[in-house]
């Protein structure tokens, strides 16, 4: 839960972005809430999940790929945050991106269908 909290601050900080409610401004969102957000995920009695559209804002606002917070909120179970970097990568996540919701869950499940399967594959590939 913290973690959210802590990327939104070190993004902020990463992209020159003096106080939260400049960030809060620029994801066109009030500062309360933005602050509200850090702090929910800096103390988990305050958790709070926010909707895509707030996510959305603060991608836009911060430069980076929506995927990132979903990522990061455990909306792809098991999958490490990639590089962003790699120019595959940000155009996979630009891809991503702009599905619509039941084509995330497909992708997300498919990415959970092929981990499970090179994980008993490996299984069977160390017993033997």
């Amino acid at each position: 839960m913290q973690a959210l909290g802590s990327e939104l601050e070190r993004l902020r900080i990463a992209r020159n972005i003096k106080s939260i409610a400049e960030l809060a401004r620029r994801a066109k969102m009030s500062d309360n809430r933005l602050g509200e957000i850090i702090r929910a995920y800096k103390d988990p009695r305050g958790f709070t999940v926010p909707n895509d559209d707030t996510l959305e804002r603060l991608a836009t606002a911060l430069d980076v790929p929506v995927s990132r917070f979903h990522a990061i909120l455990g909306r792809f179970p098991d999958v490490p945050l990639p590089d962003y970097y790699s120019p595959d990568t940000k155009a996979l996540a630009a891809a991503y991106d702009v599905l619509p919701d039941y084509g995330k869950k497909l992708v997300r499940d498919a990415v959970k269908s092929v981990q499970e399967t090179v994980a008993s594959i490996d299984g069977q590939a160390a017993s033997q």
